[in-house]
């Protein structure tokens, strides 16, 4: 398949992307920061701002077979754009592209505000509140969108730790996951009829990737 990767210069963006390609895909790996993605006869590095109309995006995501969106701010004045409106944006420029399948990278917790206060919770969460306020709002749209075959991934606090290919999915404690088992987890739902329709939560466990995928239900 040929997939459209959002975000594809950022840790999870280009480890995606390498299991992706590991995986058969062709890759459009797209980012306002170019510079920072090496092409190859299966990767092609696609100029892509977020800041742009939905119209204007849906050209570059035209003729792919589906997104995944990894993309995140940088700056806490971008939050709002990037990780809510960006996510927003980039799925009305999908159905414009007449592109259903859409996987969103979010983050555990997002659509529990109830556990936003958690004792064991609350640090993390506190650290950056307006990302989990602009992730709930983004998972809420794309969740409502009929038109879409959405698969939202949460991850616990993402890890610059050696990717196990194993995770544990549905655990609300804060446990941590490797960003190459969260690009595994990306790379296997595109592959997943299974995973259509779905929001996964994971960390670090015991259960093969592709295994987890294929034989839990995920949360609706």
């Amino acid at each position: 398949m040929k997939i459209f990767v959002v975000g594809a210069a950022g840790r999870v963006g280009q480890a995606t992307v390498k299991k992706l390609v590991e995986n058969g895909h062709t890759v459009s790996a797209a980012d306002i920061r170019i510079d920072a993605i090496t092409e190859s006869d299966n990767v092609t590095a696609v100029k892509f701002d977020l800041m742009d109309s939905a119209s204007y995006l849906a050209k570059s995501i035209q003729g792919h077979d589906a997104v995944i969106f990894a993309a995140g701010s940088t700056a806490e004045s971008d939050m709002l754009r990037i990780d809510a409106f960006g996510v927003v944006k980039t799925a009305e420029a999908a159905k414009l592209a007449d592109v259903s399948r859409y996987i969103l990278l979010s983050a555990k917790w997002a659509m529990y505000p109830e556990l936003w206060t958690r004792e064991d919770i609350k640090g993390a969460v506190e650290k950056s509140y307006d990302f989990y306020i602009a992730k709930y709002f983004a998972n809420s749209h794309i969740m409502r969108d009929k038109d879409l075959q959405f698969t939202i991934i949460e991850p616990d606090i993402i890890q610059n730790t050696p990717g196990t290919g194993k995770i544990e999915l549905n655990n609300m404690k804060a446990i941590g996951t490797s960003v190459d088992d969260v690009a595994e987890v990306l790379a296997t739902c595109v592959d997943s009829e299974k995973s259509i329709n779905k929001i996964y939560t994971i960390n670090n466990g015991e259960t093969p990737i592709s295994e987890a995928i294929a034989n839990t239900s995920g949360m609706h």
